[in-house]
């Protein structure tokens, strides 16, 4: 075992049996452990404690009462070295709960992984979990009544995706406005339709934009996807988001309301960056041109073989010929 992973395993004992670990660090686990979810949000809501500072990342509606959250914990911890340095302790709980009630968590204390030379990476040591199993497949029911369509548990506690256009010093879109752009342009109204379903707060803004902006251009709503649009935008929380060099995090009500009040001259797809294009267009090419060559290919040897039976039936080899 890398002497990294001794330290940190050694840590997480001390950090259960000895309370070396912070006060409120100490206060949160509990917390968790009572599995009650308003004093626990009451707690992670306040400031600061003394050493430590924690609050929520991420905490939004994902179907009827059922939320996911995140919360990141920073604290400082004296170094026993006799230095009176200090080092940054980083925890993160991803949770799942009810109005009042926590059927899910992770309580993990993070690490920097040397993998390498120049290559640090993150990784994760559960502290505790729990998973109330009965209550876990209510959620999983209610997502499927809700939506009709299976819970993506990787689509839960996702923070890669921003929503938003235009981002950053160089005014780029994010990934997922490329891809919106493109299924407009080519009629992707299915992964649109997918979106809307999707357990990320994100992929449904994106998936809401897609449907004004089809509406506006004609596209005819089904009952379903009427009765499905209206429950997203009843979702309650926040977002990552972006416009221009800014990037924050808002609530998701604030963003439906943005979008339902575009202006439905300006309801229209993008045209995709260069490079999304340049990529589509060079694989028609690719295949073109290698389509192209199996035929060339065919066409010679053709060419060749009729040659050499030309040849060998002028120097009397071909084949005999019977009466």
């Amino acid at each position: 075992m890398p002497p990294y992973t001794k330290l940190s395993t050694l840590f997480i004992a001390l950090f259960l049996t000895t309370g070396l670990a912070g006060q409120s660090v100490e206060k949160i686990g509990q917390l968790l452990k009572d599995k009650n979810f308003v004093p626990f949000n009451n707690y992670i809501s306040k400031y600061r404690k003394g050493n430590v500072d924690y609050y929520w990342e991420m905490l939004r509606t994902v179907v009827g009462d059922y939320r996911e959250g995140i919360v990141e914990i920073k604290e400082d911890a004296p170094l026993n070295d006799g230095t009176g340095g200090y080092m940054l302790n980083n925890y993160r709980i991803y949770l799942l709960s009810t109005k009042n009630r926590i059927f899910y968590y992770k309580f993990i204390y993070t690490i920097y992984d040397n993998k390498g030379p120049d290559n640090w990476g993150l990784k994760g040591e559960s502290i505790d979990s729990l998973r109330d199993d009965v209550e876990y497949l209510s959620f999983e029911n209610s997502f499927k009544q809700t939506y009709g369509d299976t819970l993506n548990h990787s689509d839960l506690f996702l923070t890669s995706i921003v929503y938003g256009s235009h981002c950053g010093i160089t005014g780029t879109n994010p990934e997922y406005r490329e891809r919106l752009n493109l299924l407009l342009q080519d009629g992707g109204i299915d992964v649109i339709r997918h979106w809307l379903k999707s357990a990320n707060a994100e992929k449904q803004l994106y998936a809401l934009m897609g449907y004004r902006i089809l509406k506006n251009q004609g596209y005819t709503l089904t009952e379903d996807e009427k009765r499905i649009i209206s429950v997203v935008e009843q979702k309650k929380g926040t977002v990552y988001t972006c416009s221009g060099c800014i990037y924050m995090d808002e609530p998701f009500e604030g963003i439906v309301s943005q979008i339902n009040s575009i202006p439905t001259e300006y309801l229209r797809p993008e045209k995709p960056r260069p490079s999304i294009l340049d990529f589509k267009t060079e694989k028609s090419r690719s295949a073109k041109i290698l389509s192209y060559w199996w035929i060339l290919s065919f066409g010679v040897a053709v060419v060749l073989s009729v040659i050499y039976i030309l040849r060998r039936i002028k120097k009397g080899d071909g084949p005999t010929v019977r009466p």
